[in-house]
């Protein structure tokens, strides 16, 4: 899945477990991630960084 796809293209987010949504609307970060530890790892450090906020044990 490519950040600058339209849209429209909705297929490529069938499998997406998380996304971080921007409050104007462009979406920072999604996963497919399967792993729920890896997807929370992630997601922490998607956010951390979207926020330049420090993720616990970091």
């Amino acid at each position: 899945m490519c950040a600058d796809e339209p849209v429209e293209s909705r297929a490529g987010w069938r499998r997406v477990r998380a996304a971080l949504i921007r409050p104007d609307g462009h979406v920072a970060w999604a996963s497919e991630e399967d792993d729920d530890a890896a997807l929370r790892s992630a997601a922490a450090t998607a956010l951390a960084a979207t926020t330049r906020v420090s993720t616990p044990g970091s």
